[in-house]
């Protein structure tokens, strides 16, 4: 067997590879970009309102108000639902691709606590959480 033969279907399945592989980091980049734009409603401590901003400017400790159906492209700790049991439904799709409906409940305390949106300056504390690693066991504070 001639050894060049093979390099042109080869070459063939790399560039093809190359090619599906910039086309989905486009799609990637393009869907960032839409929800980092996307509004949301971030609390402002100094003003005691919800004021709406994008995701791009939400930082760690930041409360959110999240409305029914709206994309949530991070992580969160539900501090308050709707519902008196504290549960909702949040679709995680964003984040590990599952679309099925996942259960949380809120904190105890602070869904009993907030009754409406003047009593989320109430809420003082600190959340300790695993910082991204390997090795899971480095953990960082994060007060609100």
């Amino acid at each position: 067997m001639n050894p060049g033969a093979a390099i042109g279907p080869f070459m063939f399945v790399i560039i093809v590879s190359l090619i599906r592989e910039a086309i989905e980091d486009y799609k990637k980049t393009k869907f960032d970009k839409f929800s980092n734009n996307s509004p949301t409603l971030i609390w402002h401590r100094e003003s005691r309102e919800f004021l709406k901003e994008k995701w791009a400017n939400i930082h760690i400790g930041d409360i959110i108000k999240i409305e029914k159906n709206e994309m949530i492209p991070a992580d969160v700790l539900v501090l308050k639902t709707s519902k008196e049991n504290g549960f909702c439904y949040l679709e995680t799709t964003n984040l590990d691709g599952e679309s099925a409906l996942k259960p949380r409940e809120a904190i105890i305390i602070s869904n009993s606590l907030i009754k409406s949106d003047k009593d989320i300056n109430l809420i003082e504390g600190y959340v300790e959480v695993d910082m991204p690693n390997n090795d899971i066991i480095q953990s960082k504070a994060l007060y609100f």
